[in-house]
């Protein structure tokens, strides 16, 4: 059996890899009670480092982990939809558009089945799986190290994929924002996203009140990698206002 120290250190481990896990899982993974678990989860929980709900176990937002997609997924969803909106006033057909792994652009992909014929490039699966039901959208999805967690690609497959095509417009969302740059907890995905925008002509940001909150230990890159910022009307106005007044195109969706 590990010592307690190591052990709470690998469930957390385990959590960030997976997303999630029941203490079922994590109890056989480790190859001790349940009961054992209940208590390192308890520990856990009550450092911040996990939280439970509905009998899952979850690493909790941090600047050093991002929520798996299938929680970021359903969360927000109509602030999601607003800024797909205003993000579809930049689409046209015949586009090749990057969108990254944000679950976001999950609200885009309707706008292009009406914007046929189209091309999408992606490193996320489950932006991948929405594509492949569209008849006249080609899909280029970049393989890599896979992510169960993000249920995307990472890793120097990846870059390499994006760095071979040159895309009219990349649509990608921010784990966290300040005034001046854009992060994200994985150093992996951070790689992504910035082989993403040197891939595009036109970088959109789409962003809404939440990214304010949160941080991310990685520096994507700076605020003006995006030709404009499509903002959630809940965003402070004196965030708008100061980006504005930075020299930013922002819309207000």
């Amino acid at each position: 059996m590990l010592p307690l120290a190591a052990r709470r250190q690998q469930i957390v481990a385990t959590l960030v890899k997976f997303g999630e896990a029941t203490v079922e899982d994590l109890a056989k993974d480790l190859d001790v009670s349940t009961m054992t678990i209940y208590r390192d989860v308890a520990e856990l929980e009550a450092s911040g480092l996990v939280t439970r709900r509905r009998g899952m176990i979850r690493a909790a937002d941090s600047s050093l982990v991002e929520s798996a997609a299938a929680i970021r997924i359903p969360s927000n969803t109509e602030a999601k939809t607003s800024l797909a909106k205003a993000v579809a006033s930049y689409l046209r057909p015949g586009l090749s558009i990057c969108l990254d792994d944000s679950t976001t652009n999950l609200a885009v992909l309707p706008y292009l089945e009406e914007l046929q014929p189209a091309t999408v490039i992606t490193n996320a699966e489950f932006i991948a799986k929405e594509v492949r039901a569209q008849r006249d959208t080609q899909l280029i999805l970049t393989g890599g190290t896979y992510e169960t967690w993000a249920d995307a690609y990472t890793g120097l497959i990846a870059q390499s994929s994006l760095a071979s095509v040159r895309a009219d417009i990349c649509v990608m969302s921010a784990t966290a924002v300040d005034l001046d740059h854009h992060y994200h907890p994985s150093q992996a995905m951070a790689q992504v996203k910035r082989a993403m925008l040197a891939s595009s002509r036109f970088c959109i940001l789409a962003i809404d009140s939440s990214k304010l909150e949160r941080s991310g230990l990685f520096k994507v890159g700076d605020l003006t990698d995006f030709d404009v910022i499509v903002a959630d009307a809940r965003l402070p106005k004196e965030y708008t206002d100061a980006l504005i007044d930075a020299g930013h195109t922002v819309i207000r969706a």
